[in-house]
């Protein structure tokens, strides 16, 4: 009876180094966001001691143990149970770490769905593009969204969710118009969609996501002056700026006049700003 031996000498097939390159990259990824996690776990867990010693020691002035006691046993019993119910998150976890540690087909699975979620989302609530052509559409304060309004419907029918949602709302513009917002304030822009109506304050022109306004750096004083700009003409002002824009000598637009022009024109004041009035060719 004759043996064959395997012929030791043939090279895997170009398709199966291309997944086991594949695999590796996926698995260094796994590595370096696991290697992340251990080190929040353990800020988490050296936070805890510390504010565990603290609680014993505050528990041994006789002062306060008459407060202490009471307190300590709910502790305790409130951990007790926490063990009792962790076994099934604690299992989850488990599975999943040593599915992403052994098996290729798992970790190239959640892989896919990562990145299938992500372009999902970026491709319906994600940032918009912010290179081309804009025109300038209005101007005046922006506010954001509170708390309150997390999972109300909008006028649009979307469901306005917490997260990094980048929508506003506009009192005129269509629904699914995507506009630029340019904080006046610091020079931060974001282009976004418009799915809601308002805001309903006078004096406000846009009312931004949360998401929205953190990027724009509203949050923090819950206003700004902003201007809105546009990726059709919609109005005379983006007409007249760009005539404006155009008719500039070249020393002009070197700098050699201050960087915001005022004119009069029609009885309407327009300002604009030379280093970028109406095209915005940056990404972020």
């Amino acid at each position: 009876m004759t043996e064959y031996a395997p012929d030791m000498t043939r090279k895997p097939k170009r398709t199966n180094r291309l997944l086991v390159a594949f695999d590796q990259i996926i698995l260094f990824s796994w590595k370096i966001v696991w290697l992340l996690g251990m080190l929040i776990w353990l800020i988490v867990r050296g936070a805890a001691q510390l504010i565990g010693g603290i609680w014993k020691a505050f528990g041994e002035i006789d002062t306060f143990n008459g407060i202490w006691r009471p307190f300590n046993s709910f502790f305790r019993g409130t951990g007790e149970f926490l063990r009792i119910i962790w076994w099934l998150p604690g299992w989850l976890l488990n599975t999943f770490i040593n599915g992403m540690n052994r098996r290729p087909f798992f970790r190239s699975s959640v892989f896919v769905l990562v990145l299938a979620t992500t372009g999902i989302w970026y491709w319906f609530y994600g940032p918009q593009p912010t290179w081309g052509k804009w025109y300038d559409y209005q101007s005046g304060i922006a506010s954001h969204y509170d708390h309150g309004f997390y999972f109300r419907r909008t006028a649009s029918g979307e469901w306005f969710l917490p997260g990094f949602w980048y929508t506003a709302a506009h009192k005129d513009l269509p629904f699914g118009t995507t506009v630029l917002v340019v904080n006046q304030e610091n020079g931060r822009k974001l282009a976004l969609r418009i799915n809601d109506r308002g805001p309903f304050v006078d004096g406000r022109i846009i009312d931004l996501s949360r998401a929205a306004a953190k990027w724009l750096r509203v949050v923090k004083d819950g206003t700004a002056q902003v201007t809105i700009y546009t990726r059709k003409e919609l109005n005379e002002t983006s007409a007249t700026l760009e005539k404006i824009s155009d008719n500039l000598m070249p020393s002009q637009k070197d700098r050699e006049i201050p960087s915001e022009w005022v004119e009069q024109s029609e009885g309407v004041q327009l300002q604009m700003d030379l280093d970028d009035p109406v095209i915005v060719p940056s990404k972020k």
